[in-house]
């Protein structure tokens, strides 16, 4: 049964990969109730695991590449085919062909995953042209992201160090590294009208009554022995502290597991 909330899960987990990236594979349990889409979304985890770019932006881009031509390509079902065996092909093509492309060096293992998820569909018209439009979604997203500036090189482009002065950003100890992700204020984003369309305005001045104050409150804040800080302040910093995978990828596992039956 294709539904709004199947749907909707599918645009969120392309929506929501664009903060996320995954280094572990999380495992399917017996009680998962859409094994297709849970094999799939193992299958993105463990190949950005295995062949991810260094570069977070980059592999949220491959969650959202694979997943965005997934729901686009499960949103309609063509008159006279079974409409689970289309999804099922559907979203693994999609998910599929996407991966491919974006992480080569996975291609056997992705093949081989392939195969087996359309050898479970009964062979007719739903599974060929499922897996039809599910290549055909994907290479149409792949070709209006090229060149999205959202690649390891541009991401991380080189940001010239101003001459040292208050305000002004500069190297830091211990390893006085340089900046990174300089480039993402170029790159086309996949939800927004603009890179612009929520960016912030310049912080204080640093002789500005408000910058001392607001240095004065990192400060009694963020001391390793705050006196101000609550414990469940400190809980919130700690949890948010965590990287994207510990805080995104389960859960979104989870939401999916429990997603009403669309692809089974």
């Amino acid at each position: 049964m294709n539904t709004p909330r199947t749907r909707s899960a599918l645009v969120a987990l392309g929506a929501a990969a664009l903060l996320t990236t995954s280094v572990a594979v999380p495992q399917a349990t017996a009680a998962d109730r859409t094994p297709t889409a849970l094999t799939w979304y193992d299958a993105t985890a463990e190949t950005v695991a295995a062949a991810g770019a260094p570069t977070q932006v980059t592999n949220s881009r491959t969650w959202a590449i694979g997943w965005l031509a997934a729901a686009r390509a499960t949103r309609a079902v063509p008159a006279g085919v079974e409409r689970g065996a289309y999804q099922e092909a559907a979203l693994a093509a999609a998910v599929h062909r996407a991966l491919v492309a974006l992480a080569p060096g996975r291609t056997e293992q992705l093949d081989a995953k392939l195969r087996t998820t359309l050898d479970a569909i009964p062979d007719g018209p739903a599974e060929r042209r499922g897996a039809a439009a599910g290549r055909r979604q994907a290479d149409l997203l792949l070709a209006a992201r090229e060149g999205d500036g959202l690649d390891p090189a541009s991401v991380n482009a080189p940001y010239p160090v101003r001459p040292a002065a208050p305000g002004v950003w500069q190297p830091t100890p211990p390893a006085y590294a340089p900046a990174t992700q300089y480039g993402n204020r170029l790159a086309e984003p996949f939800a927004l009208t603009s890179q612009r369309q929520f960016r912030l305005g310049p912080p204080p001045a640093p002789d500005s009554a408000r910058y001392a104050a607001d240095l004065a409150e990192v400060r009694a804040y963020g001391a390793a022995d705050s006196t101000v800080r609550s414990p469940h302040q400190t809980e919130t910093a700690a949890f948010w502290y965590g990287s994207s995978l510990t805080l995104y990828t389960e859960p979104l596992r989870v939401a999916l597991s429990r997603t009403e039956q669309g692809i089974a």
